[in-house]
């Protein structure tokens, strides 16, 4: 299982942590605010949230950290939730 954590700012100023997993070519993303203590299953995710995540694997692909096919699967999952 590989695992991405990041967090981001929301506009109001406070701080979310993102989790995502990748096990057997499958994708699970998760989210919690700062001061909760448990993660909360994004299913199904937000295009956003799988945005947010494509951001983070193309900069980690730039540093050589992950294959560019777990990219390609982040692309595609995106333009099938895009209307």
């Amino acid at each position: 299982m590989t695992t991405h954590e990041w967090k981001e700012s929301t506009d109001d100023g406070s701080i979310v942590f993102y989790r995502a997993n990748h096990h057997a070519s499958r994708w699970m993303l998760y989210r919690r605010p700062k001061d909760d203590p448990g993660w909360i299953a994004l299913d199904p995710p937000s295009a956003q949230d799988v945005a947010l995540l494509l951001d983070v694997l193309r900069r980690k692909y730039q540093r050589r950290k992950v294959p560019h096919a777990h990219v390609e699967q982040i692309e595609q999952w995106l333009t099938e939730l895009a209307p």
